[in-house]
């Protein structure tokens, strides 16, 4: 029989990489799962369609199936899905997600992990559709003391990558002092990576600033 080179092949989550030593008279296969484990399956497995996974798909459908029978009976509420987003953005390393997660060290207390119960215990019903879960320091994990429900301009006003400063003794991002002085977001911008004063930062502009600030916004 002429055997088949899997290389390069995919089969379900597995994308097969190389071909592995044999086990007795099967030829086997070492794999990439879309969730990052590699695994080594055999050429029959792959071609009848046996395998498709590391098992990830396996224990997926297992966990859906406990979720269904929980007592809670929360399963098709915002707040749980809230909660299965927030573990696969973690710990699903094939979330488009999970890079910014994750990946960078984003992780979930065991607690949480382990009982959506206890998590919705701290965080309590979401307040609106306008509403998601969001992180207050976004240095640090999903843990109590670190999540609230939030709009989309809270959590904008929270991104890790905003620009802020101190005026009148409050810390304000760069879109909210442009929205509270009537300044536009560039200027505001440049005068604090410049290390303007809390005054100048929030000073009217004139049109001789306004001037200077467009010429030079483009480096920032």
């Amino acid at each position: 029989m002429k055997r088949i080179d899997h290389t390069s092949q995919r089969y379900g989550r597995l994308q097969v990489l190389s071909r592995a030593a044999n086990a007795g008279k099967h030829v086997r296969w070492d794999c990439l799962c879309d969730c990052g484990e590699r695994p080594t399956v055999s050429s029959t497995h792959l071609s009848s369609g046996h395998t498709t996974s590391c098992g990830c798909v396996r224990n997926e459908v297992t966990a859906a199936r406990n979720h269904a029978g929980a007592t809670h009976g929360m399963w098709e509420t915002p707040e749980f899905q809230a909660w299965q987003s927030m573990l696969k953005r973690c710990y699903l390393k094939s979330n488009k997600r999970y890079a910014d997660y994750g990946g960078r060290g984003i992780d979930v207390c065991k607690e949480w992990r382990d009982s959506f119960e206890s998590f919705y215990a701290h965080i309590g019903p979401r307040p609106s559709a306008k509403h998601s879960l969001d992180r207050i320091r976004n240095a640090e994990g999903y843990k109590p003391g670190n999540i609230r429900w939030a709009t989309e301009s809270e959590q904008n006003n929270n991104r890790r990558s905003n620009v802020t400063a101190k005026v009148n003794g409050q810390e304000l991002t760069a879109a909210q002092i442009s929205q509270q002085y009537g300044l536009g977001h560039g200027t505001v911008v440049y005068r604090i990576k410049t290390g303007k004063s809390a005054a100048e930062i929030v000073a009217p502009s004139t049109r001789l600033s306004r001037r200077h600030d467009r010429n030079h916004i483009a480096q920032f």
